[in-house]
């Protein structure tokens, strides 16, 4: 989806050379998409305890 955003020129002038990326679009994809990165996390830490692992973890260190 395209979308314009509107910012003061000084902050993404700064904001661009300073996060390493090339453009300004690629300065501000990682911000818009963090929110739903936590409320995946977010949802991920709700199974904590209710999920059974069965292996064993000396044989998996074994095997490195």
């Amino acid at each position: 989806m395209r979308t314009n955003t509107v910012t003061e020129n000084d902050t993404s002038d700064r904001e661009t050379p300073a996060s390493g990326a090339p453009t300004t679009r690629n300065t501000v994809a990682p911000g818009l998409s963090s929110p739903v990165r936590f409320t995946e996390r977010d949802d991920i830490r709700g199974l904590r305890g209710k999920l059974r692992w069965t292996g064993d973890l000396d044989e998996m260190r074994r095997d490195r």
